[in-house]
């Protein structure tokens, strides 16, 4: 039975690197590379990885939902699902964006100078074990409240705003286990031109060395 091994920290490198050359607006907000994967390029980076895999031949969707969170939010969100020798795993490159509804993004995580997000910036997982998804999110939120000062942007709106901004554990958890619900995902091929692109061309940033099979 062949079994699928990622290096999370080298396929976080990896694709934040080659964000860099996909999609140069990165090069003038000036962020550092590590807040390259806290950002809503989900759909950018479920390509990259369903090429990816697309290119080993190894069975490859992506999986796309819609989803009303409850607290006056609905999100999208794409991530990679992988089928191999009876094992089903789910890629996400960029489940921490989902912080931003604590009031958590980068430029606010720059203004505060602590390291406030969760270190992993991608995850693998098996569907069922999404709830571990959900609860590290929300335990990250929760905690995020110690160090919320609420910044004003240059245009006057709070940087720390969010529905989440103030909600307990129990609630964040309910709310990223509505997320992180497979249930409410389907595929999704009808993606515009330019991602497509971009993620064929960031596929090729992957590297062998992140990702590895066991026979």
């Amino acid at each position: 039975m062949t079994k699928l091994s990622i290096d999370n920290e080298r396929l976080a490198v990896n694709l934040e690197k080659g964000i860099g050359y996909v999609d140069k607006r990165f090069g003038a907000i000036g962020w550092p590379e590590k807040y390259r994967l806290r950002v809503p390029y989900c759909g950018l980076t479920s390509v990259a990885t369903h090429e990816y895999f697309k290119s080993l031949r190894v069975p490859s969707t992506v999986l796309y939902g819609k989803i009303d969170t409850g607290v006056g939010e609905e999100i999208e969100h794409c991530v990679n699902q992988i089928d191999l020798d009876g094992n089903r795993y789910v890629i996400d490159c960029t489940y921490s964006q989902f912080l931003n509804l604590a009031g958590l993004i980068p430029g606010h995580a720059m203004l505060i100078g602590n390291e406030v997000y969760p270190d992993a910036r991608v995850e693998v997982f098996y569907p069922e074990e999404s709830h571990n998804v959900a609860d590290k999110l929300a335990k990250a939120a929760f905690k995020f409240q110690n160090y919320n000062k609420h910044p004003a942007s240059k245009f006057g709106n709070d940087l720390g705003d969010g529905p989440l901004s103030d909600a307990t554990y129990e609630t964040s958890l309910s709310v990223y286990e509505k997320i992180f619900d497979l249930s409410l995902y389907a595929p999704k091929v009808d993606f515009h031109e330019t991602t497509l692109k971009a993620g064929l061309a960031l596929s090729c940033f992957i590297g062998k060395r992140a990702v590895q099979f066991t026979y």
